[in-house]
């Protein structure tokens, strides 16, 4: 019984991500991600059984999956707009060369200031760039005020991420490089690896809207694609784990590099053992302080109030809770993937979260397709895809409060631009 349900749940997670795939909606991030760090690890611990959860756990596991699955689904073809969104991407994305060009490099140009400040900022704090180090950057985070600039500096960072898939659909290749690069030395100075997404969704994503049907062609290089984006944020990890700069330089060897990379993805040490934190909820019954009371989404309600001046009305952030029920010191947090996420917020009832996730997505679909411009099309297409990449991780608030500060931020932009910008290119 184990083994066919972690068949059943894995496959229904591959459907739902192939449906995602054919609507070319954004949300085909949220199932890839889901059945990379789930549905096939889960599988394999079904079929090969687990040392420290019994198959009672496991059954559960999959059932909760598969419930919340069908749920989604469920909302999913009554609300999405089947062809539609597929049609929109494949006539306005395929059809974008030559929009806006001043714009879009204004729009770099800023993208440009915020990684330079980002990235000085962080060697200023540490003393030299080969000083910079993951500890560094959480004791410069430390050193801020509850507001800052470097928050704001974040969003509009995410905000503007899209620019290499804008950049790459409208044959800028310079641009486009350039921005790749600015990212990827940010990832580099900060080790923040979420940072590493846009460019692996900006390509991803580029990628799925050339496709025009899905064949064991295009599976076997999704395939390829999906190892290669697993062991460089492996390889972000490990880097992480040398510490500074100039340690990495001194100590590094690619065999052991490699080999240690190797060993992380083999033992599910990092984003692929995140589905056993679940596990232990599973075993545990949920019998921890603050969980099954929502949290997290009545902090996702009220994501535009701080919470310190939220009255006590929004809860303490979720993640550290959770951090603290498996045992982790002050501060520390966890990431359980979406689906312990919601167990963890509301029990078995949980799976009535598929229900909102569903509402969620299309929601998501309706608001890029209406967006004034093609520029703020790609820019959410693409904050969407990183987020929902985030969210399947199960750091839910986070990447929902980037998201929503960054849709903002977007339709300020356009606001902005047919107001302003647009005329005043128009005189000029």
């Amino acid at each position: 019984m184990t083994e066919i349900l972690g068949i059943i749940q894995c496959l229904l997670i591959s459907l739902i991500c192939y449906l995602e795939f054919k609507n070319k909606s954004s949300a085909v991030f949220l199932w890839a991600t889901l059945l990379i760090m789930f549905g096939v690890m889960h599988l394999i611990t079904s079929i090969n059984g687990d040392f420290e959860y019994n198959n009672i756990v496991l059954q559960n596991a999959s059932i909760f999956v598969i419930i919340f699955c069908m749920f989604y689904f469920s909302i999913r073809v009554l609300t999405s707009y089947k062809n539609s969104l597929y049609i929109y991407i494949k006539t306005n994305f395929n059809d974008i060369v030559g929009h806006n060009k001043s714009c879009d490099r204004l729009l770099f140009f800023i993208l440009l200031c915020i990684g330079l400040w980002r990235i000085w900022s962080m060697i200023w704090y540490a003393d030299g760039i080969l000083n910079t180090s993951w500890a560094t950057m959480r004791s410069y985070s430390n050193t801020l005020n509850y507001m800052n600039f470097n928050q704001l500096f974040t969003i509009i960072f995410f905000s503007l991420s899209g620019l290499p898939l804008l950049f790459a659909l409208k044959k800028e290749r310079l641009l486009c490089l350039y921005s790749v690069l600015l990212i990827l030395l940010n990832v580099l100075i900060t080790r923040n690896r979420i940072e590493i997404l846009p460019i692996f969704c900006s390509f991803i994503a580029l990628f799925i809207i050339k496709t025009q049907k899905l064949s064991l062609k295009t599976i076997i290089y999704g395939s390829v694609i999906a190892f290669i984006v697993i062991f460089l944020i492996y390889s972000l990890r490990v880097f992480r784990h040398y510490g500074s700069i100039s340690a990495f330089i001194s100590e590094f060897n690619f065999g052991t590099f490699t080999c240690k990379v190797l060993e992380y993805i083999a033992t599910g040490n990092g984003e692929l053992g995140l589905r056993r934190v679940f596990y232990y909820f599973l075993a545990c019954n949920n019998d921890f302080p603050g969980f099954g009371e929502g949290a997290s989404y009545i902090r996702m309600l009220l994501v535009f109030i701080p919470t310190r001046w939220s009255l006590g009305l929004k809860p303490d952030d979720f993640a550290i809770i959770m951090g603290s029920a498996i045992g982790m010191g002050p501060g520390g947090s966890t990431h359980p993937t979406l689906f312990g996420d919601c167990f963890a917020n509301l029990g078995m009832y949980g799976v009535l979260l598929g229900i909102f996730w569903g509402i969620y997505a299309t929601s998501m679909d309706y608001i890029t397709i209406k967006r004034k411009t093609k520029t703020g099309q790609v820019l959410l297409f693409v904050l969407n895809c990183v987020t929902y990449c985030i969210i399947g991780r199960g750091s839910v608030y986070n990447a929902f409060f980037i998201c929503a500060w960054g849709i903002s931020l977007i339709v300020l932009f356009e606001f902005i631009f047919i107001k302003f910008l647009r005329r005043l290119h128009f005189y000029i």
